[in-house]
């Protein structure tokens, strides 16, 4: 449970919108329209978009990989080219090292 009651329980959501979100979101002066899931939306999207890796995202977001893999696929995507030009760097980098040992050795 990420955030208990006072009393170390479950909030009641409903009390829990009346009595704690409405008046924070007020305070942080954001839109009436903003919903606690609106929020944990952003949240997600804003974790992925920076690179946390999903089943971190998963967990700190109470949910699995694979609702994040159905709905932020977009932003897994742009992770994913990046873990490839990742590789792709990798690559070259371990052939020159591997062809300046060779040339130190004097293997052909």
């Amino acid at each position: 449970m990420l955030f208990p009651s006072p009393e170390g329980e479950l909030y009641d959501l409903h009390n829990f919108r009346r009595r704690e979100y409405t008046w924070a979101r007020d305070a942080a002066g954001l839109p009436r329209e903003t919903t606690l899931n609106s929020l944990r939306h952003s949240g997600i999207s804003w974790a992925l978009g920076a690179g946390i890796p999903a089943s971190d995202v998963a967990r700190l977001g109470g949910t699995s990989v694979t609702m994040l893999e159905r709905v932020y696929a977009h932003l897994l995507v742009s992770r994913m080219e990046s873990a490839r030009a990742r590789l792709d760097a990798f690559a070259v980098e371990y052939r020159e090292q591997a062809e300046a040992a060779e040339e130190r050795l004097g293997v052909e």
